[in-house]
């Protein structure tokens, strides 16, 4: 694999295979983005987030039929420096791009010949990592999530438990989702109704949320992809749904249907998707099998799902959390977490191992000191209630390193980082 840094001026590279062609239709050609997995996704636009000041893309050309264009030319503007390969993109390039607020945009041309001229093209936007306005503290903790039941999206220090920014206004219908997951500067989640629910996407720092699918019941990220479990009807949401509808009622019982990964905001419109795990298809021993998930977690590829075991016209809370591989397709050891048996009011990986769930249970549990007590909670709550607490767990084991309480009640939903230690 090559690596291209990309500057201002544009550069061209050209890929030359065998022999001349004949006349005819045009060859055509198209870009391929590398997945979270390393398939190839064909895509015209694709969106990350950096990673401190850039972020990293694997493209590479092909000819949609080589075998009729055997000797085409390829030529890609958009690259700072002329080379030349041969073979029609056998090999994927590496195009590194800094954060800026505009697309860069990638040009290829193929001709055979005489044929008229086939044409390609790739934009690729690096969006700055999202930030919340007064909320450097914050955000700089050693661990910090987002999390959702207010108004807006804050986001909460595990340090201190500071909540911020300060939200008295009431909770804001988009954001009330046991399920919130921050990618790529959006806030996703799964909001219930009287139609299902809907899949939800709202500006992490602030704007105006967009339906963007049917109804779903669980959604997370690892950062790099964002793993939805559908509901029914997911891929064909009526334009006239609106928030008023959609919250009116609680989500209908959960179906056992496969969970999808996009590895590009842009696939999600696309509705261009794979599957990560069917939980169909899980054997009949395994102690997962026939659960319904409700809450999901994931941490570079491994998925946390924690559910319910429908039986009698009901949903009976399944104690373990189950625990997959979706990049080799292997189920691993359930998790008992350790002292808690209460209500997930959301949950989210992050990376040391560790699985933090959000909770509302207030039962008395002892001490254990995994990061410095820092001072207390701070922030302003929507309502009256307790507190909530967020949990950590070890992810190999289901031992409980720490509990931290919260600044705010109400919260639904968290999609945590780990920061410097």
């Amino acid at each position: 694999m090559r690596t291209l840094a990309l500057g201002i001026l544009l550069g061209i590279v050209v890929i030359a295979p065998r022999a001349e062609g004949g006349r005819g239709r045009a060859c055509q050609c198209r870009f391929e983005l590398a997945g979270a997995d390393g398939a190839p996704l064909v895509v015209t636009r694709a969106t990350r987030t950096a990673v401190g000041t850039s972020c990293t893309f694997d493209v590479r050309l092909r000819v949609a039929d080589p075998e009729r264009c055997p000797g085409a030319q390829s030529v890609v503007r958009g690259i700072p420096r002329e080379r030349s390969a041969t073979g029609w993109g056998e090999g994927w390039e590496r195009v590194i791009l800094r954060a800026r607020p505009h697309r860069h945009v990638l040009r290829a041309r193929i001709r055979d010949g005489s044929r008229p001229a086939g044409h390609a093209r790739l934009a690729l936007l690096c969006k700055a990592s999202v930030a919340l306005q007064g909320c450097e503290a914050v955000e700089g903790e050693s661990v910090s999530c987002f999390i959702g039941g207010g108004s807006r999206i804050r986001i909460v220090g595990l340090d201190s438990g500071t909540v911020c920014p300060d939200d008295a206004n009431q909770p804001k219908p988009e954001l009330v989702s046991e399920n919130l997951a921050v990618w790529n500067g959006v806030a996703y989640t799964c909001p219930g109704g009287s139609n299902g629910g809907a899949f939800v996407a709202t500006p992490a720092d602030g704007g105006d949320s967009r339906i963007v699918a049917g109804p779903c019941t669980a959604v997370t990220t690892d950062g790099q992809s964002l793993y939805v479990l559908p509901g029914a009807n997911f891929d064909t949401i009526p334009h006239t749904l609106s928030f008023r509808r959609v919250l009116s009622e609680g989500p209908d019982q959960p179906d056992l249907i496969p969970i999808r990964a996009y590895d590009v905001p842009e696939n999600i419109a696309a509705r261009s998707s794979r599957v990560v795990l069917d939980p169909a298809t899980l054997p009949a021993g395994s102690p997962c099998s026939g659960v319904a998930f409700e809450h999901l977690a994931a941490f570079d590829g491994v998925l946390y799902a924690a559910g319910c075991r429908p039986s009698n016209g009901g949903c009976t809370p399944e104690p373990q959390i189950c625990v997959f591989d979706t990049r080799n397709q292997i189920v691993l050891p359930a998790l008992t977490l350790q002292d808690f048996s209460g209500p997930i009011r959301g949950m989210s990986a992050i990376e040391g191992g560790r699985l933090l769930v959000l909770t509302d249970d207030q039962t008395s549990l002892p001490p254990i000191g995994y990061v410095p007590a820092g001072p207390g909670p701070s922030g302003t709550s929507s309502d009256q209630g307790p507190p909530e607490r967020i949990h950590i767990f070890d992810t190999a084991t289901g031992a409980r390193l720490d509990t931290r309480v919260i600044g705010t009640s109400g919260a639904t939903g968290i999609s945590c980082t780990a920061g410097a230690q």
